[in-house]
């Protein structure tokens, strides 16, 4: 997997501050990715493939409830004839 899409109901404004991407890796938690704010749709691409079975998010600071919608892990094959 690389490519990790998160959704959210801007309706209800902004109010994540912090969050993290993290997976299970050598029986602990491991951060791959840390943003400062999530509108409508947030992507983040790796830019190496990960493989775990286990996939968290973390929201570190949050002003309000995240309302998050969907957390999405997809694997995306580099095309290059781009």
């Amino acid at each position: 997997m690389n490519q990790f899409v998160l959704l959210r109901n801007i309706a209800l404004g902004y109010p994540i501050r912090s969050f993290s991407i993290q997976v299970y890796s050598k029986s602990k938690w491991k951060t791959i990715y840390s943003g400062t704010a999530i509108g409508n749709k947030y992507i983040f691409l790796a830019e190496k493939p990960i493989a775990t079975k286990r996939i968290r998010l973390v929201i570190n600071e949050s002003v309000g409830e995240p309302e998050i919608t969907s957390f999405s892990v997809f694997t995306i094959k580099n095309n290059t004839n781009l």
